[in-house]
């Protein structure tokens, strides 16, 4: 896929507005864990401008006994990620850069340059969803850790 970039207002980093994507499996406690990472995101890697990571976690309402979503709460996941990544990628605001399914849960991290300004686009979808929790934490990670672990 060809990747293409808009040069960043932020000190000439290079925000993805196409991203590659790799999947990965493995096992967490003896569960299926499932991870999608933007292979793109790593243009930003050590930005100082992205240095806030955002979780944003959905448990699972109906999970299997290995602890993963059938396949209609799947897609209304999915549907919800949409919502989220699309306030979430206004202006430059914040990337997706890992989605983590498993142990009853989907996981979303995002890096973002504004953490109130995601805060309040966050805040915006979880008014809106009605079908599951949506819970989210804020830290500050400018070596980007948590990505750096799946990299």
């Amino acid at each position: 896929m060809l990747k293409l970039f808009k040069e960043s207002k932020k000190e000439g980093t290079r925000f993805p507005t196409e991203s590659t994507w790799s999947l990965l499996t493995g096992e967490d406690n003896g569960q299926p864990l499932v991870v999608r990472r933007n292979d793109s995101a790593s243009d930003l890697l050590g930005s100082s401008t992205y240095r806030t990571r955002i979780g944003i976690a959905m448990p699972f309402k109906r999970p299997t006994a290995h602890g993963m979503p059938e396949k209609d709460e799947s897609e209304e996941l999915y549907r919800i990620e949409d919502a989220i990544c699309q306030r979430m990628g206004a202006d430059e605001l914040a990337l997706l850069v890992l989605t983590i399914t498993g142990g009853n849960v989907k996981e979303l991290v995002f890096y973002t340059r504004d953490p109130k300004k995601a805060q309040l686009a966050i805040d915006a979808v979880r008014r809106q969803v009605t079908s599951h929790l949506v819970q989210n934490y804020v830290e500050d990670d400018p070596e980007w850790d948590l990505y750096r672990e799946f990299a």
